[in-house]
C-alpha cells in the first residue's frame, strides 16, 4: 500500500544548497588515522566545546579529508556531539558508548566537539576518546557494557539524626537505580516520623523524602525503587537523616547502583 501523508504539507521555505562531500573518494595521502583524547576535565573551557581544524594544527602527516569518525565514549558520562558546521550536521554519541563507527559527510577539516548538551553534567574523570579517518571503513556494532557498581547499607538507624556514607567520596559518577526500604516501628498511641535525602559530596541532593509509623503500626515497605536513572554525581553519596522521632531500632535499607566516572 502507498504511504499516506496524514495532512496538508508546507513548502520548505529555506533554499537547497548542495555541499560537496569527499566521502568515499581515496584520499590522494594514503588511508591514516589521527587519533584525539578529549579530558573535559581541563579541555573545552565552561563551555566544554574543543575546536579541531586539521589545516592549522601540527599534524606529523596532513590529511585531506575526513570521511568517518571512530568514538569510544565509554570513560565519559555525558553525551557528547561532533558538529560540521559546513553540512549543519551533528552527530551525537551517547555517555558510556565503547564503540562508535559513523560517516562523516563534510568537505572542511575543521569540527568543534561539545560535552554536557542539554545541561548535563560533565565531570573531571569524563574523557572522549576518538580517531579521524581519511576513508571509510567498513560498518561494526559492539553493544555498550550494562556493568554497574553497588552499594548495599541494610541497617541505617533511623533514630539518629546524622549521615551514613554510601559510595566513597573518593567517588564520581552517575546514579543509574536505587531501592530503599524502611522499617518502622511505632508504640501504642504514638506516631514517629523521620526525614531524609541522599546527596553527593558537593551538596546537591538527589532524593528525600519523609516516612512515619503510628499507635502499633511495623512498617517494612520500599519507599524508592527506581530504574533507568542518569543522575551525576562527584564525591560519593550518602544518606541524611535530617530529623527523627522514631523509635529505636526502626532502621533504613540503601541500595544504590552506579558507574564511573
Amino acid at each position: 500500500m502507498p504511504i499516506v501523508v496524514p495532512g496538508a504539507a508546507v513548502n520548505y521555505p529555506s533554499p537547497l544548497v548542495a555541499v560537496g562531500s569527499y566521502f568515499g573518494r581515496e584520499p590522494q595521502e594514503g588511508r591514516y588515522t589521527i587519533p584525539a583524547e578529549i579530558d573535559w576535565g581541563t579541555m573545552g573551557g565552561d563551555d566544554h566545546i574543543v575546536a579541531f581544524n586539521l589545516q592549522t594544527s601540527a599534524n606529523t602527516q596532513a590529511i585531506s579529508q575526513i570521511c568517518a569518525l571512530h568514538v569510544d565514549n565509554s570513560a565519559c558520562g555525558s553525551d557528547v556531539q561532533f558538529v560540521f558546521t559546513d553540512t549543519q550536521e551533528t552527530v551525537t554519541i551517547p555517555a558510556y558508548e565503547p564503540y562508535v563507527l559513523v560517516p562523516i559527510f563534510t568537505k572542511s577539516l575543521q569540527f568543534f566537539v561539545i560535552s554536557g548538551i542539554d545541561n548535563e553534567e560533565v565531570e573531571s574523570g569524563d574523557v572522549t576518546r576518538f580517531s579521524m579517518l581519511n576513508f571509510v571503513p567498513p560498518p561494526v556494532v559492539i553493544p555498550a557494557s550494562s556493568e554497574q557498581n553497588a552499594a548495599v547499607e541494610n541497617l541505617i538507624d533511623a533514630a539518629t539524626v546524622g549521615s551514613v556514607q554510601l559510595v566513597p567520596a573518593t567517588t564520581s559518577g552517575t546514579l543509574e537505580a536505587m531501592c530503599i526500604f524502611m522499617q518502622f516501628f511505632a508504640a501504642s498511641g504514638i506516631g514517629t516520623y523521620a526525614t531524609w535525602h541522599i546527596e553527593d559530596g558537593t551538596g546537591k541532593v538527589i532524593v528525600g523524602g519523609r516516612d512515619g509509623a503510628v499507635d502499633n503500626m511495623q512498617q517494612n515497605v520500599a519507599i524508592v525503587n527506581m530504574t533507568g536513572l542518569a543522575v551525576r554525581f562527584q564525591g560519593g553519596l550518602k544518606f541524611v537523616i535530617d530529623d527523627s522521632t522514631v523509635t529505636a531500632g526502626s532502621t533504613y535499607s540503601a541500595n544504590v547502583y552506579y558507574r564511573t566516572p
